[in-house]
């Protein structure tokens, strides 16, 4: 199955946005929490983090591509 390029802002926003909030509340749960009932810490904190990382991927990647374009060159 094949995204149409159109939406693929939107599907990079998804994919990074799920990666950085796993890998951040895999962390911080484990860190404030421990291992105890560590998935349902864990899910909660990451519906939480997601719903912040997901926007702000969303509004941010464009602006950060243009200064590493304008860096890079």
């Amino acid at each position: 199955m094949k995204i149409h390029l159109k939406y693929s802002h939107l599907v990079f926003s998804l994919i990074m946005s799920v990666i950085v909030a796993s890998i951040v509340t895999f962390v911080l749960t484990a860190v404030n929490h421990g291992f105890a009932d560590f998935i349902p810490n864990w899910a909660h904190n990451f519906i939480i983090v997601w719903v912040v990382a997901f926007p702000s991927v969303f509004l941010v990647a464009p602006q950060v591509h243009r200064l590493v374009t304008r860096l890079t060159r």
